[in-house]
């Protein structure tokens, strides 16, 4: 997979290249379309080559891709972040990440209207967590 930063209306575009290819337009996603999606639709997969050394700065890389930080939280040792993101065709992703701060592996949950996307959106963070 390639990422090249590219801009059109003020919004970084994502190009992947993979087994299908994929233009991804981040930006965010009103609350009322998370309460709105049923359990059903959530995924999860654990991201092993990706690590997260800070919450602040991790934030801040993700939201430089358009990943939009919605709120974090801590429990015991792990850190979770709460973040949303949609593609082109207006299909909202609503991230959690899980991670030891310092420690290979972020657990990632994504609830979306369509779980068939789920694993370009994996692809992208898996890329922007490395």
């Amino acid at each position: 997979m390639s990422r090249e930063p590219l801009f059109a209306s003020g919004q970084m575009i994502v190009r992947m290249t993979s087994d299908v290819a994929l233009v991804m337009i981040f930006s965010p996603v009103q609350m009322q379309t998370w309460k709105s999606l049923p359990d059903s639709n959530e995924v999860g997969k654990d991201l092993s080559n990706s690590i997260i050394h800070s919450v602040d700065a991790t934030i801040e890389h993700l939201t430089a891709s358009n990943v939009f930080f919605v709120a974090k939280r801590r429990n015991a040792d792990k850190e979770l972040l709460y973040l949303s993101a949609k593609i082109p065709r207006g299909i909202p992703f609503l991230i959690e990440l899980t991670a030891v701060l310092g420690v290979p592996g972020v657990k990632c949950a994504v609830k979306t209207q369509s779980p068939e996307m789920a694993p370009l959106l994996f692809e992208a963070l898996e890329t922007l967590l490395k």
